[in-house]
């Protein structure tokens, strides 16, 4: 199945007002097959290009007739993506690309406020409805894989290219190295993990890994093989990009405490020198949390079915080490658990074990980097099983029962906001009906069934064996400058506290007391100005990267005003305050920013970041 090609444009390396030639990179626009509209529609298009410099005439254009191939769009030659905003009739599209390894740019177009059929139905193809197939997306988020499952699934696999809609069956002699249900998908290098899972004649736990290429569409020809069989585990990847297995059980059904680690550059496991789990966990949730550090939460006990673990986990960086627990209370299965900015945790819903059965939770929790646990709104729609999936600015989604009897009818989606504490409805969200059930049954993980390829798009597996997703934002790594706190929307920054004693709504201000952090989500920075403007005497912490501006090592200079910028340009970071400068080293490669308390109480009242230095 093959999307519908229109060409808008070719990108030209180069700025309108430097003479000579110029290299060109194709931009391709793509029709998803199953929401391309009739060729009498008309549409327009508006392209932004995006990379590290600020949005200028030069870097936007408009195609009233995006049909028209050849026609030359003179944009910055360090373009890095190319967002599509435009309309097919009355229906909004929004399509996010980025630079290939040739230069050229696909990009999927999707109608705003829907879902899209990727691959599948009742009838026929793969998948196939049935249970245990594993889904995942690459790291650079253009590739996503459903791969295993129970039936004539168990030895399938499907590739979708989401930046034309390609879609790729990859069994036979391209396909997997063996039969697989349950098995776990993880970013490996430029393609993806697929590990362990159990045997579908047997249900035993298996000791192998395939590889999968994702640009060549195809399964190496060599298998990875584990430290030991492990089915009904969690797996992450860890800041070097290794990835690391945790949880499940062996062959013989006995809970796996130990670690293990599988390394995209030697293609082999290792276990030495790794922290073993305090607990032993059926189906865990392994994070990766924004400070580096991992948590093992969630799960039930491999020796008493059905109890669920309530124990987290944190591990440090490397997974070398403990690095402390935290009890939830009440005891409670299946609770949803996705990371947050500044090493914050939200948790959300799951099952209360009671006496009498299994009962609902409305319960949401904030848990700081430090391990302390707040009770924010709960959830309007109590839910046994609940998905929570990363989303744009720090705002992750809630996908879950919306209370109807038939499980399939009415899907409750929802957005955290963390200035409110509280999950919200969103106008750009798809219409909840399309979002529609998943899951693996008592035993499976439903969150297995769904995946967020980047930060505005949201891509999931119906228990029918359909493929669907739905983009609702286009916020990316080298997105446009942040004007945030002085504007209405809040749009690109996130806090990492509860919000009851941070945020005041009336003056709109941020109290940065407790070490809060304010996070500029989902970008990155090369050379970045950023200015802080304060209601009070006291400056926060600025952080570009691992180093910190206005603390004891690099203070802001005794200028007047309440407002201070950090403008850094390669290895030098310029600090300014009224008149008065101060020059301090500045740290190496790309840079996420964020904000934080320092000894006195900041009060935050406006953010403004670009990426041209002042």
């Amino acid at each position: 199945m093959h999307a519908t090609a229109v060409l808008v444009g070719v990108l030209a390396g180069a700025c309108r007002t430097l003479p000579g030639p110029v290299r060109n990179h194709p931009i391709r626009a793509h029709f998803l097959p199953s929401c391309t509209p009739a060729s009498t529609t008309p549409f327009r298009l508006d392209l932004s290009a995006e990379g590290d410099f600020d949005p200028t005439g030069v870097t936007f254009e408009s195609f009233d007739d995006p049909g028209v191939s050849g026609r030359a769009l003179v944009v910055p030659p360090t373009t890095e993506a190319v967002v599509l905003d435009g309309t097919s009739g009355a229906t909004p599209l929004l399509g996010l690309g980025t630079k290939g390894a040739d230069s050229a740019v696909d990009v999927s177009l999707w109608p705003a406020r829907a879902g899209c059929v990727l691959a599948g139905d009742e009838a026929s193809g793969y998948p196939t409805g049935g249970a245990g197939e594993a889904l995942g997306a690459t790291t650079d988020g253009r590739y996503v894989l459903v791969a295993g499952g129970s039936g004539r699934g168990a030895a399938s696999a499907l590739e979708v290219d989401l930046s034309t809609g390609k879609t790729t069956d990859v069994t036979g002699a391209d396909g997997p190295r063996a039969a697989r249900v349950s098995a776990v998908i993880t970013p490996f290098g430029d393609g993806l993990l697929v590990s362990g899972g159990e045997a579908p004649d047997t249900g035993e736990a298996l000791g192998s890994a395939d590889v999968f290429d994702a640009p060549g569409g195809r399964f190496e020809p060599e298998r990875i093989e584990l430290e030991r069989p492990r089915a009904r585990h969690g797996a992450v990847v860890l800041d070097g990009g290794e990835t690391l297995l945790a949880g499940g059980v062996d062959s013989a059904g006995r809970a796996i405490r130990r670690l293990e680690i599988v390394s995209p550059a030697t293609r082999t496991y290792r276990i030495a020198g790794l922290a073993e789990l305090a607990f032993g966990r059926l189906d865990p949730v392994v994070l990766h949390l924004t400070d580096g550090r991992i948590l093992v939460a969630g799960g039930t006990d491999p020796d008493s079915p059905g109890t669920p673990v309530d124990t987290l986990e944190w591990l440090t960086p490397d997974a070398t080490n403990p690095d402390g627990t935290l009890t939830l209370d009440p005891p409670t299965a299946r609770r949803a658990f996705v990371a947050m900015p500044g090493g914050s945790v939200l948790v959300a819903g799951g099952c209360v074990t009671t006496a009498s059965g299994c009962t609902p939770s409305g319960q949401v929790l904030w848990i700081t980097r430090d391990g302390v646990s707040t009770e924010l709104s709960p959830l309007d729609f109590p839910s046994d099983r609940p998905v929570l999936v990363p989303g744009r600015d720090g705002r992750p989604l809630l996908v879950a029962d919306g209370g109807a009897p038939d499980p399939d009818a009415a899907r409750l989606l929802r957005v955290f906001d963390p200035f409110l504490g509280a999950f919200v409805d969103d106008d750009s969200l798809p219409d909840a009906p399309a979002i529609a059930a998943s899951g693996d049954g008592e035993s499976g993980s439903p969150r297995a069934r769904f995946v967020a390829p980047d930060h505005g798009l949201l891509v999931w597996l119906d228990t029918k064996g359909v493929l669907s997703g739905a983009r609702y934002g286009t916020r990316n790594p080298w997105s446009a400058d942040v004007s945030t706190l002085v504007s209405e929307d809040l749009s690109g920054v996130s806090l990492d506290r509860a919000p009851a004693s941070n945020w005041d709504e009336t003056s709109r201000t941020v109290r940065l007391g407790g070490g809060a952090r304010l996070s500029l989500t989902d970008t990155t920075y090369a050379d970045v100005h950023v200015a802080v403007g304060v209601s009070g005497a006291a400056f926060p912490v600025v952080h570009l990267g691992p180093n910190a501006y206005g603390d004891r090592a690099c203070p802001f200079p005794e200028g007047s005003g309440s407002t201070v910028s950090i403008d850094r340009r390669g290895a030098s970071v310029r600090l300014s305050r009224g008149d008065a400068t101060r020059e301090c080293a500045g740290p190496d490669g790309r840079v996420s920013v964020w904000l934080e308390g320092g000894g006195t109480l900041p009060i935050v009242a406006s953010v403004a970041v670009r990426r041209t230095p002042q």
